[in-house]
């Protein structure tokens, strides 16, 4: 429509106005469906961290702990590469 307008020789007053106002609803549009991926990505899981007591001293003689190997946190395919996430966001 913003096109015909400017074909039509309509005042560039409205014309400015209408790309104005298409920029915003564009930028919206992009905003919710950047919310909607954000919220259709599983919600992750951290492990509970260990509670250190400081009245507690530390025996040197204990062996150390194992620690869990912490599985990889899952991304999304578009969440992978920084230039798609940037690409998307954009």
């Amino acid at each position: 429509m913003i096109t015909d307008a400017e074909k039509k020789a309509v005042e560039t007053q409205y014309v400015e106005e209408a790309k104005y106002l298409t920029g915003q609803m564009d930028g919206n549009i992009k905003s919710r469906h950047i919310l909607n991926m954000f919220q259709d990505y599983p919600e992750r899981e951290y492990p509970e961290e260990d509670i250190m007591d400081p009245k507690k001293k530390k025996d040197p003689k204990a062996k150390p702990k194992k620690k869990k190997k912490e599985k990889e946190l899952p991304y999304p395919d578009w969440g992978v590469e920084l230039q798609n996430v940037r690409d998307t966001v954009d």
